[in-house]
């Protein structure tokens, strides 16, 4: 269980509605991964901020779309680095105890390894 710690967060100026998408944001991660660390949760507020950022920019007249620099892009990076993407999650559900073809491969290739060798 993860100790609860109190930790000062910066104010972000944001209007009704982008505070409540941004509350969303994380309440919806956090209901989906209940283990997250106090790390975790950093992080997690920083996606969120960029999310918020993304809508910003895409509600601008005219954009400079260098990919590198988009504020989605550093909210998927964000996300990828603490394993909240839905490629993870999929992942994750086709290797681990799901009687995947994974799983399959690995039991039928342990199991050829504890067959004795006949030697003639």
């Amino acid at each position: 269980m993860t100790r609860h710690i109190e930790r000062p967060r910066p104010q972000l100026n944001m209007s009704v509605d982008e505070r409540a998408i941004y509350d969303s944001y994380i309440q919806v991660y956090c209901a989906e991964y209940g283990e997250l660390t106090e790390s975790d949760r950093i992080q997690l507020e920083d996606a969120a901020a960029f999310h918020i950022q993304n809508i910003r920019y895409l509600n601008q007249p005219s954009h400079n779309w260098n990919s590198r620099y988009l504020p989605k892009s550093v909210e998927l990076t964000i996300l990828d680095h603490l394993a909240l993407s839905r490629k993870q999650r999929e992942q994750a559900r086709k290797t681990i105890g799901t009687g995947s073809q994974v799983e399959e491969d690995l039991k039928e290739a342990l199991l050829a390894l504890s067959v004795p060798v006949r030697r003639t």
